[in-house]
């Protein structure tokens, strides 16, 4: 009688392969995004010998780690949300959730590979031009609004800017948004993390 080889977790493949992961990762990833519905989860792991667990992880990681791009993102969520119908034809909304976690995710680790020169730079863009609104900037800049908004909590929180930045722009966030309870919390959670930033720092 035939054994069946163990399909490789996730764990193990990604240490097997060190260095090389990433390519892999990208190239496994798109192969999926760019194939048709027909070329499901069970084509993947049988070809590539990769547990169910590994499949998705691989998948998650490549998209967070923007490892493929918006389109093939979208492409991901459209076959993974038609595939899921076709088990229970109710279901497309669990896929829609995941995914819109998964940017989210996505666009707080592309702000995170900014500089922190970068990102002073786009605060006083932002800063200078308070009539150009923040999406246009985005659009600008060649990336997405959350994205955006990601790299001007580290320009806060981290303290790359001064406190006239940050007073800036707050003003700016309440001409646009309204003085609504939910910008006020916002921005206090974003000074009390800055002020322990400040004392952390000078208590070195």
């Amino acid at each position: 009688m035939e054994q069946k080889t163990k399909k490789r977790s996730f764990v193990k493949l990604k240490k097997s392969m060190g260095n090389e992961y990433d390519a892999f990762d990208s190239k496994y990833a798109k192969e999926y995004a760019n194939s048709s519905n027909e070329f499901s989860r069970s084509y993947f792991i049988s070809k590539y010998n990769v547990s169910e667990n590994c499949h998705y992880k691989l998948l998650y990681d490549a998209i967070i780690h923007n490892r493929v791009s918006e389109e093939e993102v979208d492409k991901m969520e459209t076959k993974a949300s038609e595939n899921q119908k076709l088990k229970a034809p109710n279901a497309g909304g669990t896929t829609y959730l995941n995914y819109a976690k998964l940017r989210r995710q996505r666009y707080q680790y592309i702000a995170s590979t900014y500089t922190e020169k970068e990102i002073e730079e786009l605060v006083k863009v932002i800063v200078d031009n308070p009539k150009i609104s923040l999406e246009v900037i985005a659009r600008i800049k060649g990336i997405t609004l959350i994205t955006l908004k990601f790299m001007l909590r580290r320009a806060i929180v981290e303290c790359y800017i001064s406190d006239s930045e940050v007073r800036a722009l707050y003003e700016r966030s309440i001409r646009n948004l309204g003085s609504s309870e939910k910008t006020q919390r916002s921005f206090e959670k974003m000074l009390e993390e800055r002020n322990s930033k400040i004392s952390e720092l000078l208590s070195k």
